[in-house]
């Protein structure tokens, strides 16, 4: 809390501090309890508890943030994007809040509004490798598959072992019918994720728009084989002959 400077005696200033110590105090103890209940999954315990805490020290910039990630939780998102909001006034330069309201922005299929976030994320921390990747994926929703590539280029230089972000940048090179270098990303997430069905279903997605059947079908089989149903029709149309 920031004191304003008033004429008063001694007293009467040890009062005001002490007062302003002893909310303090007691908005960070609510605090600590929000954190309880966020950790339990209890967003609307946490969020009364951050309430509580906001009401005593109003500029508590961590209790509109986890206030604003429990409402996310609880699909909020107008009232997310307000806490969020809140954190921004108070800390301009929280490139995480800008992140994080732009996650919230693209629940609500705010595309623009979030891409706008995450490029003010960007510009406050250029490595943010999460801010690089969900601008990536909006402009991947938007069909903007160059402007896509461009950012997951950029979220790879960052943390080249997150195997997600090849997986989206396939997405954007598929979109583009760069198969070639689409199979390439697909693959480094297959060998880095050998189980997960949809890594298979997807390269063998994209070897179908290469004309390669017989490696589609390999894909598409595999995808199979570990549970996926989806896939089932392509097997029986284009490999069971």
């Amino acid at each position: 809390m920031k004191l304003i400077p008033v004429l008063c005696n001694s007293l009467i200033l040890f009062s005001i501090l002490s007062v302003c110590i002893s909310c303090q105090r007691e908005a960070i103890s609510h605090f600590e309890k929000g954190n309880t209940a966020y950790d339990k999954s209890d967003y609307k315990t946490a969020i009364v508890e951050y309430s509580k805490a906001i009401e005593l020290y109003p500029q508590y910039e961590n209790a509109y943030f986890f206030r604003g990630t429990s409402k996310y939780q609880l699909e909020d998102y107008t009232g997310a994007v307000s806490d969020y909001t809140s954190v921004i006034d108070i800390n301009p330069k929280n490139s995480v809040a800008y992140t994080s309201r732009g996650i919230t922005k693209f629940g609500m299929k705010d595309y623009d509004g979030a891409i706008a976030d995450f490029t003010e994320s960007i510009k406050l921390n250029p490595a943010n490798e999460e801010a690089y990747n969900n601008r990536g994926y909006c402009q991947t929703v938007l069909q903007n598959y160059s402007e896509a590539v461009e950012d997951f280029n950029e979220a790879v230089k960052i943390n080249p072992e997150n195997f997600s972000t090849y997986y989206n940048r396939g997405i954007a090179l598929f979109g583009l019918e760069d198969y070639n270098r689409a199979v390439k990303d697909f693959t480094f997430v297959i060998q880095k994720n050998p189980n997960n069905p949809i890594n298979y279903y997807t390269r063998g997605n994209t070897y179908f728009k290469m004309k390669k059947l017989q490696l589609a079908c390999d894909d598409w089989n595999r995808a199979k084989e570990l549970g996926m149903k989806d896939v089932e029709e392509l097997v029986q149309n284009y490999c069971e002959k």
